[in-house]
């Protein structure tokens, strides 16, 4: 079991490209489908790469800035029974990991949504909450419930 220590912003309009001091490590697509929502949730997530594919079984407990989490590795032939098993529709996004001023972070660009978020993962909640955003981020979105994933891909799949 570990803990996830995550901010996560608004950031409409960014482009990597504006910005010469980041530096990028990965760009990845990702489809990302739930199996149990609620305060604990249950996804599958298959991360793509230009050069290969990875797909896993995440477990998440709480909301907010801190989370219970536990990722497994999953076959790809169980990820493909459960992707379809409810013929639900997945949330999609290529997702950009960089560094800007020792900090990692992940840049999620939605596919069908209007939306750009970055996430910032924290090594302690002190670290996390001393954090001074910079100006570039949007609105801190941390605890507003409407952004996390989970409730956006329900209203996806209530349209």
């Amino acid at each position: 079991m570990a803990f996830e220590i995550e901010r996560k912003y608004l950031c409409h309009d960014f482009h990597l490209n504006q910005k010469s001091e980041f530096s990028i490590i990965s760009e990845t697509t990702i489809e990302q489908n739930y199996l149990l929502v609620g305060s604990s949730e249950m996804r599958i997530r298959k991360k793509s790469t230009t050069t290969e594919d990875s797909t896993y079984l995440t477990i998440k407990k709480g909301g907010g800035l801190i989370r219970e989490e536990t990722e497994l590795l999953l076959p790809q032939d169980l990820y493909d029974y459960l992707n379809r098993y409810d013929n639900k529709s997945p949330i999609l996004k290529n997702r950009v990991i960089f560094i800007f001023e020792g900090n990692e972070y992940s840049f999620d660009q939605y596919k069908g949504i209007d939306l750009q978020i970055i996430e910032i993962e924290f090594a302690t909640e002190k670290e996390a909450m001393e954090f001074i955003p910079p100006d570039w981020l949007g609105k801190d979105v941390t605890d507003d419930a409407s952004y996390k994933n989970q409730n956006l891909w329900l209203h996806l799949n209530s349209q």
